[in-house]
């Protein structure tokens, strides 16, 4: 894996990517490859409630249809 996923560990507490998807709130992402595997792992931190549902259901279907491939930039 390449990007900042590459040193990502699902396994290890310390091993998750943070990212902060800024809008009309704010919730961090967390990103974690499932090292053995071709899964990356993903979590959202809070305020996560009824109205953030949607929107990042539509965005877990977009990650749903790309595949990281080994030594693809």
């Amino acid at each position: 894996m390449v990007g900042a996923l590459g040193a990502t560990d699902a396994e290890r507490a310390d091993g998750w990517y943070s990212y902060p998807l800024v809008g009309r709130r704010q919730v961090e992402v967390r990103l974690a490859h499932d090292v053995g595997t071709r899964v990356v792992c993903v979590r959202f931190g809070e305020p996560f409630d009824a109205r953030l549902r949607e929107p990042i259901g539509l965005l877990l279907s977009v990650f749903a249809r790309y595949e990281v491939a080994p030594g693809v930039e």
